[in-house]
């Protein structure tokens, strides 16, 4: 925005205080196969297991913060906590955790879609951190060079000088 502008984009926002929005954001949504984040959820349910969620939850219960806590019903902390309190046992409280958890992706990926703007990338179930970020990289680059060429950004300029002299 600096190098669009010529001047910081806290200035624009200062000056603009959000009136109208003066260009479109990038909204970029990852995404893998089903079956793929499912295991993924799975190894990391277990991860967070070996790593001592059970012991985690025992702890801040025994230092007093009750289940009826917000932060106590998380995904983890209140599978835990219904086994701690024998509501059920601990083969059952790794089966609620990695279920609430394949729902609580379900649902991300359902408020998501529902944004129209939302560039998708599918991630390849063998792709490392690094070939994603590249390919993200690459969509803000395309991003931004599409923005400074469209005729909408010399708008969005001019928008932004009539808000500056209405300023004044």
């Amino acid at each position: 925005m600096y190098h669009l502008l010529g001047r910081p984009l806290s200035d624009a926002h200062r000056r603009h205080r959000f009136a109208e929005a003066f260009c479109s954001p990038l909204l970029i949504g990852l995404n893998r196969e089903r079956e793929v984040l499912y295991r993924r959820i799975e190894a990391r349910v277990e991860t967070q297991l070996a790593k001592g969620l059970v012991q985690e939850t025992r702890h801040l219960l025994e230092k007093g913060y009750g289940r009826h806590l917000g932060a106590m019903k998380g995904l983890g902390y209140r599978q835990m906590a219904g086994y701690l309190a024998g509501d059920y046992d601990y083969e059952e409280a790794v089966r609620r955790l990695k279920r609430d958890t394949r729902h609580f992706a379900k649902r991300q990926l359902t408020w998501f879609r529902k944004e129209p703007e939302i560039t998708w990338l599918s991630i390849g179930e063998h792709e490392t951190s690094e070939q994603v970020a590249v390919r993200m990289m690459d969509c803000v680059t395309r991003f931004l060079s599409h923005l400074t060429t469209r005729s909408d950004s010399d708008a969005a300029v001019s928008r932004l000088a009539a808000t500056k002299s209405a300023a004044r």
